[in-house]
């Protein structure tokens, strides 16, 4: 990965072999374009701390007392993903962010969902991901929303998903498994789903 102040970040892909080199060419950073905003609850209060991520979840802007931050994205079709704690991911998809307003983004608790994680004898994985992929109709989103929990030792998930259809599956060591479409309601209570990844 590149940082460099000023640039959005750049990530280039290698595989290098012990004792070898690796000529990556020639690489190009991009400037940013500064995009503004405020993150509240559902009350309306500012919510401190907030990740506001503008393209990469490795590299993501906190939100001040005021609940307001400055993200620079890039200055073409630009999607801002949004993380609290106790409160659902939300995406803000920006069509001209040399031009956009001041963004004001609700969080919302969303629903809560707790899922085990099993293999097909009925042991509980300790590492891996669960994908929740949006099952919406297309809106004409830069990207798909969707957002990722890590699975604990234990096999356990807590997640806060948001209302929606959701296309669910199992990632764990670059392997995919693709575990169906959960409708969830905002507000939803407590959910325990048992997962089986074959």
């Amino acid at each position: 990965g590149f940082v460099f102040e000023e640039y959005l970040p750049m990530w280039a892909f290698a595989d290098p072999k012990p004792g070898g080199t690796v000529d990556l060419g020639e690489l190009q950073l991009h400037a940013g374009v500064a995009v503004t905003g405020r993150v509240v609850g559902p009350d309306g209060h500012p919510i401190q701390n907030a990740h506001v991520d503008g393209g990469t979840r490795r590299y993501t802007t906190p939100t001040d007392a005021a609940g307001q931050f400055t993200v620079d994205v890039s200055p073409e079709n630009a999607q801002l993903a949004i993380r609290a704690e106790g409160h659902a991911c939300s995406w803000c998809d920006i069509e001209d962010p040399a031009h956009a307003k001041p963004l004001e983004v609700r969080m919302t608790p969303g629903a809560l969902v707790r899922a085990t994680v099993r293999d097909g004898a009925g042991v509980a994985l300790s590492s891996g991901y669960v994908w929740f992929r949006s099952a919406n109709p297309s809106t004409g989103s830069v990207r798909s929303h969707g957002d990722y929990e890590g699975i604990d030792r234990d096999g356990h998930l807590v997640a806060r998903v948001a209302p929606g259809r959701w296309d669910v599956s199992v990632e764990i060591d670059d392997k995919t498994t693709e575990i169906g479409i959960w409708t969830l309601a905002e507000g939803e209570p407590e959910t325990l789903r048992a997962l089986l990844y074959p």
